[in-house]
């Protein structure tokens, strides 16, 4: 974390070859801001590179994110994210999750970043026995139907039920069924968890539960972008 006197800087949205297209904002950061804004010119010049950011993209700003991240403290990095980026909390903490995921399989990174966001992030939940067996075969049959395709021609939708058969569903019903309700029972262990953490609340620091709801919000946002929630 950095540290020392803290000074007032101005941010700018856009990049250095064109008129700022967008009001300045303003965020108070430590005396390491020089690198700040380094760093906050290369996720803008992504973002506005890209477009709808693909897995290298969201991977390279989640190297980024993790940069900035160590030179600054708690409030600081949440403001700076509220306030200097094109992106959200949740997404931000998804980049960072994302990008070391590939550091740490960047074998099957490269395999499977073709396949677009929404695809490498129910894959990369699998464990290595799945995922060695999803990536065996060249085909997977859809459910109960007759229909063989590729992961590459799979919808999201079909992907999830591949990973479900995978885990011991045997047809599209069972296997959104069992899907769901796995996440459902997960739900409410959070939310009997949330309950208890509720009857010590005097006991427990704001920080660490700042960190629990940007988590929480993370998955919503995941949820919301595979199936079009929301819009």
């Amino acid at each position: 974390m950095a540290t020392g006197r803290s000074k007032r800087v101005t941010v700018r949205r856009g990049n250095g070859n064109s008129p700022v297209a967008q009001p300045a904002t303003t965020v108070t950061l430590t005396r390491g801001s020089g690198a700040i804004r380094t760093l906050t010119g290369r996720i803008l010049s992504i973002t506005q590179r890209t477009g709808k950011l693909n897995v290298d993209a969201r991977v390279e700003i989640g190297g980024i994110l993790a940069e900035v991240q160590e030179q600054l403290d708690h409030g600081e990095w949440l403001s700076w994210l509220d306030e200097s980026v094109p992106f959200t909390q949740r997404s931000a903490h998804s980049y960072m999750h994302l990008r070391e995921w590939a550091a740490i399989h960047p074998g099957l990174y490269h395999k499977l970043a073709p396949l677009g966001p929404s695809k490498v992030y129910l894959l990369m939940t699998l464990d290595g026995q799945a995922m060695r067996t999803l990536l065996k075969r060249k085909k997977h049959r859809i459910g109960d139907t007759d229909k063989m395709t590729t992961l590459e021609l799979m919808t999201v939708r079909e992907l999830i039920m591949v990973i479900a058969e995978l885990t011991g569903a045997l047809s599209e019903e069972e296997a959104s069924d069992k899907l769901v309700g796995q996440y459902r029972r997960r739900v409410r262990g959070v939310l009997r968890a949330t309950a208890a953490l509720a009857e010590h609340s005097e006991l427990i620091d704001r920080e660490p539960m700042e960190e629990l709801y940007i988590v929480l919000l993370e998955a919503a946002e995941q949820l919301a972008e595979l199936f079009e929630l929301g819009e």
